[in-house]
């Protein structure tokens, strides 16, 4: 296998915290890698060190060759241009052809069923939409290295499996996919390598943690008009004054309190499997 990255006594510190110490670790061409822990445990300083987007306390970030990263942050930045001129202006950046780019960005749009929100400004678009952006941006010219940071947070369904789908396409291109994520099904569907992150340490984990489990669909109505929805890491559906949210089995009963408590009424639970 062709290392392309060496992680090398890597120690990264906050003040008096320490959140990673000397964590040593080897990432190859056409690997796909997820890190799972607990909030806070440095999932995503660890993508932010690797693209060299925020600074190490000590160690090395050593790379093979001069690499191509593209970086997916789970909160992305609200802009006023439109979604559009966003992509014309990192396209131009990443030294697409313009009338390629152009063409490139239609076509994505249309996978991920956004086309008509194209024209409209980053800071009026949900979470979801903007996530889609993101990958969008990342898609417009193949990366050697794609870093996602909890990439289906506010996805529905249909663009999870277009998602899916993609990633699929780029490890075939012996792209590199490195991902800090919760949801288990897509660890199963692309990741061949997984760490936990616990203990300043970066631990190899089997990737039989992730088998299945059950997932059931609920359905919420706001019933008052005055329910907010809360930042949960759970594939979401809206319709009108209702939403959908697939959720492991383990996670329904503290999920039904977040949302009762934030005045959403529940409507209607079924295991995926009976659908």
């Amino acid at each position: 296998m062709e290392e392309i990255i060496r992680i090398e006594q890597l120690t990264k510190r906050f003040h008096k915290n320490i959140l990673f110490e000397a964590v040593d670790l080897s990432i190859y061409k056409g690997q796909s890698i997820v890190f799972t822990g607990k909030n806070g445990s440095g999932k995503s300083t660890m993508l932010k060190m690797i693209a060299g987007l925020t600074s190490l306390s000590s160690g090395k970030v050593h790379r093979s060759q001069e690499l191509l990263i593209h970086y997916i942050p789970e909160h992305f930045p609200r802009k006023k241009m439109s979604a559009y001129q966003y992509l014309l202006a990192m396209g131009k950046i990443d030294g697409c052809p313009i009338f390629e780019l152009k063409n490139r960005i239609q076509d994505l749009a249309e996978d991920f069923y956004m086309s008509e929100m194209l024209h409209t400004p980053l800071s009026f678009l949900s979470k979801g939409t903007l996530q889609k952006i993101g990958v969008i941006q990342a898609l417009l010219r193949t990366p050697d290295i794609l870093l996602l940071d909890e990439p289906l947070s506010g996805q529905d369904e249909r663009s999870q499996k277009v998602f899916i789908t993609k990633m699929k396409s780029l490890l075939e291109e012996r792209v590199t996919i490195i991902m800090s994520c919760h949801e288990k099904h897509l660890i199963r569907a692309i990741s061949d390598t997984a760490y936990q992150i616990e203990n300043r340490k970066i631990l190899p984990t089997a990737m039989s943690t992730f088998d299945s489990e059950a997932v059931f669909h609920l359905v919420f109505i706001d019933e008052q008009g005055k329910a907010v929805l809360p930042d949960v890491a759970f594939s979401i559906e809206r319709f009108d004054n209702q939403v959908r949210l697939s959720v492991p089995a383990s996670q329904t009963n503290l999920l039904i309190r977040q949302m009762l408590d934030n005045h959403w009424t529940l409507r209607g639970m079924q295991d995926e499997n009976s659908d």
